[in-house]
């Protein structure tokens, strides 16, 4: 398996224009398992990342040991780098990329057994199906990212409030001392409670003790 392996990459490399091998970054040969029971229940997958542009990939409906390089000259074409990939193109994870491949591989292969007008046919309304679908999964992207900006809007101001509140509270034990303060006299008789009063008390406590001492 692995010296198959080595030799499907090796030939792909080998196959490549000459134009283009300086531009390859990496080629991976894996198989894939097939979910339709029409075909084979294996596929080898080839990908090649390119340097200056978006990777490319194509299926082969056979296990790697089976490959052979005319397989391999038969999907060179697919191969090709295209334009660099686009900035807001999303990254695909591994399931994405394998949703990818299957249609690159069991659909579009199928426009060739049709005359023009069919596939010019399937064409439009594989754009209208896919325009739609795209525009319901942008829609539901959309809230979804409205809705995380509104709970982290929504935390940072519970706790900008929270910040506020505790800056502009009053101390009572502050204030009563403050108050004690201003009446030297007083100090003495709101030291003798031993415990400075807090709470609502504790500005009448020291205004009570000032009217004594006077």
């Amino acid at each position: 398996m692995r010296k198959a392996t080595e030799i499907v990459r090796k030939w792909v490399i080998d196959l490549c224009p000459e134009q283009h091998k300086a531009d390859i970054d990496t080629v991976t040969v894996s198989e894939e398992q097939c979910g339709d029971p029409g075909c084979s229940p294996l596929d080898t997958i080839i990908m090649i990342y390119w340097t200056s542009s978006s990777p490319t990939y194509r299926g082969i409906p056979m296990p790697i040991v089976n490959v052979k390089q005319e397989d391999i000259e038969a999907v060179m074409p697919f191969l090709m780098p295209g334009v660099a990939q686009p900035a807001n193109e999303i990254m695909l994870s591994p399931d994405g990329q394998y949703t990818f491949i299957n249609i690159l591989n069991y659909v579009l292969p199928s426009l060739d057994q049709l005359d023009c007008q069919d596939a010019l046919g399937v064409c439009q309304r594989f754009l209208r199906v896919f325009q739609e679908e795209h525009d319901r999964f942008q829609a539901q992207m959309d809230e979804e990212e409205a809705a995380a900006a509104d709970e982290v809007a929504q935390r940072i101001a519970r706790e900008s409030s929270q910040t506020s509140e505790s800056a502009t509270a009053p101390n009572d034990a502050i204030t009563a001392e403050l108050l004690a303060t201003a009446f030297p006299d007083a100090l003495s008789a709101v030291n003798s409670l031993r415990v400075l009063p807090t709470g609502p008390t504790a500005a009448s406590a020291a205004a009570a003790a000032a009217a004594a001492a006077a």
